[in-house]
């Protein structure tokens, strides 16, 4: 009996692939603008059935905003979206220096802490 692999099933990847895209409301051709793959490489894969290699799958992923190890956990995994609003913070985060990313962190708990103590306040807690 001859051992089949989940992730070695290119029906598998190519519908892993898909779904993470329509699940972010992507096209294609959005995913290979994102991912930096040419869309030959996304429609040869899709047509072909074949299973891309694992610097494609990188790039992919990349492109859908996961990592390998997210594509790679069970499907019964659920898995957040990351909002556009989330994007651009960790954009944002991303752009400073250490020193600027450990103040913004800490602004960041400032303010949850302050609008929870307000919320607390305003329900009689």
């Amino acid at each position: 009996m001859k051992l089949t692999l989940k992730y070695s099933n290119p029906d598998y990847v190519i519908g892993k692939i898909k779904r993470l895209c329509e699940n972010r409301g992507y096209s294609l051709y959005k995913l290979c603008e994102e991912s930096e793959v040419p869309i030959s490489s996304i429609y040869n894969m899709v047509k072909r059935k074949s299973v891309p290699r694992i610097e494609t799958l990188e790039r992919l992923c990349f492109g859908l905003h996961i990592s390998l190890s997210d594509f790679f956990k069970d499907d019964d995994y659920k898995r957040e979206v990351i909002t556009e609003d989330e994007r651009e913070l960790i954009g944002i985060y991303r752009d400073f220096e250490a020193d600027e990313r450990e103040h913004f962190r800490q602004y960041a708990l400032w303010y949850r802490d302050f609008t929870s103590s307000s919320e607390d306040s305003e329900n009689g807690k």
